[in-house]
């Protein structure tokens, strides 16, 4: 079976696991080529640091994610697409109580394909810019996540909408040295067309280091996550529906005193079986990302 032949009604359901994979080929959107590349800082280890006690707080900026994808039915490796994707999102995170309020929006969001021109010429889908609101406990943790226009399915988030849980993180409830670890879940529901797809991760975190660079101080932290991805059994032939698995890991650098993500390297691998009235599709996809503020 030709990646080709599926790549339009099956990714519907394939990519929200993955928002890059929901994007079609060779879309602009915005100004994403005016993007700097990143710089980096020089960060020095905090060795007199007594631990952190991490609390969410006010804040704002703009996310550049910079995607590179690698998607193929499962075991065939003479149709695979690379697809390298930028999406900027910009937020804001303001005081509510004992709670913070999020304002955030995709400003532009672009894909370039690598391979697989036919694929290019079978791709019509528009995005347009999208804004979602959300809360954020003193935790960190994110909840109650909407967005302002219409989704496909009940209760449902545009897949671009999801990506905000890659920038949050969940603070633990008390004071953390170097090798401290915890646990954090999210769980989120995606629209593929009309089909809802409901996505858990279980992540693992770990303080690694202490940092300061020009009078800010900053931790670097490893998070792992443990992902399923379902969708509700079929109730015709010509539904879809979906389920799967997945891994990822990334290195994040936070800024201490708003517990707001700076960069983070990370990487990813999950398989999906979409099922469909013509049959049933595994797919696989590795995923690379490089998420920064600016």
């Amino acid at each position: 079976m030709r990646l080709s032949g599926l790549i339009r009604p099956s990714t519907l359901v394939m990519n929200s696991f993955f928002f890059i994979c929901s994007c079609s080929p060779q879309q602009t959107f915005g100004t994403p080529n005016t993007v700097p590349e990143p710089k980096r800082d020089v960060l020095t280890k905090n060795t007199s640091a007594n631990g952190w006690a991490p609390t969410r707080s006010r804040s704002n900026g703009r996310y550049v994610i910079r995607d590179s994808s690698e998607i193929s039915i499962s075991n065939d490796t003479l149709h695979s697409s690379l697809i390298q994707t930028i999406t900027i999102l910009a937020m804001t995170v303001a005081t509510m109580g004992d709670s913070f309020t999020l304002d955030a929006k995709v400003e532009s969001l672009s894909t370039l394909p690598v391979t697989n021109s036919q694929i290019v010429k079978n791709s019509t889908a528009l995005f347009s810019p999208l804004e979602f609101y959300g809360v954020y406990q003193k935790s960190g943790q994110l909840s109650t996540l909407t967005q302002s226009s219409a989704t496909g399915c009940l209760g449902g988030l545009d897949p671009v909408a999801a990506r905000i849980q890659e920038v949050s993180i969940t603070n633990p409830a008390k004071r953390i040295r170097v090798g401290d670890k915890w646990t954090d879940t999210v769980s989120v529901t995606t629209c593929r067309g009309r089909t809802p797809l409901f996505q858990q991760t279980i992540r693992d975190y770990e303080l690694l280091e202490l940092l300061n660079s020009q009078g800010r101080e900053f931790a670097k932290i490893r998070r792992t996550g443990a992902t399923t991805l379902t969708s509700p059994p079929r109730e015709s032939k010509n539904e879809m529906n979906a389920s799967g698995s997945g891994t990822s890991s990334a290195m994040l650098l936070i800024e201490r005193g708003s517990s707001s993500l700076i960069s983070s390297d990370g990487k990813s691998y999950s398989t999906l079986t979409v099922n469909t009235s013509r049959g049933s599709y595994p797919f696989t996809q590795n995923v690379i990302t490089h998420i920064e503020l600016k």
